[in-house]
């Protein structure tokens, strides 16, 4: 028993001279980011947004560019609307 925990403490304290430091952990991150912004290139999305309640109904579309330096843009959003009337409204 004395011998198992003799190598239990021993393993114990060379994993924890072996375990990295929070700043070491975080400074690896940071270097991953690093690297996969790096690695990805310019691209485009669009995104399509609706609003419908008994008030209005709204659509957006809106389109979207990550630069490969990592900036978003946006470009001026595609917006409609239509305020339904009494008339719009009895009809549903």
């Amino acid at each position: 028993m004395k011998i198992a925990t003799v190598m239990l403490i021993s393993t114990c304290t060379a994993l924890a001279e072996q375990a990295p430091t929070a700043d070491e952990i975080v400074g690896r991150m940071m270097e991953s980011d690093q690297a996969r912004q790096a690695s990805l290139r310019a691209y485009n999305w669009t995104s399509h947004y609706v609003l419908d309640n008994q008030e209005r109904h709204a659509e957006m579309t809106v389109r979207w560019t990550r630069q490969a330096d990592g900036t978003k843009l946006v470009s001026h959003p595609l917006v409609a609307q239509h305020h339904p009337q009494k008339n719009d409204q009895e009809e549903e």
